[in-house]
């Protein structure tokens, strides 16, 4: 729980610079759309971690952490569905 946002961060950085390299801007509806999925997986992993760490994993905060956790999970999912439409995408030029 306590490396996913920062693995959640450096991917997130990853993935805007390979979008400028691949596509010259990041304005494109569905890279805007994983730019801020991209964000909410870091804040709700980044809440799990301190939820983690301030609440314990038990009772409410073992709760509130699933329920975090669960929410990463599909924004996850919906970033790598997403991204695999776009693995094939040529370099502009």
């Amino acid at each position: 729980a306590l490396l996913l946002p920062l693995c959640g961060i450096a991917a997130w950085a990853s993935g805007i610079l390979d979008a400028k390299i691949r596509f010259r801007k990041v304005k494109a509806p569905l890279l805007v759309r994983k730019v801020i999925v991209g964000c909410l997986f870091v804040l709700s992993s980044l809440g799990a971690a301190l939820v983690a760490l301030l609440l314990g994993l038990s009772g409410a905060g073992l709760a509130v952490f699933a329920v975090l956790e669960i929410l990463t999970l599909g924004f996850g999912t919906l970033l790598g569905i997403w991204g695999s439409s776009l693995t094939s995408a040529a370099f502009p030029g």
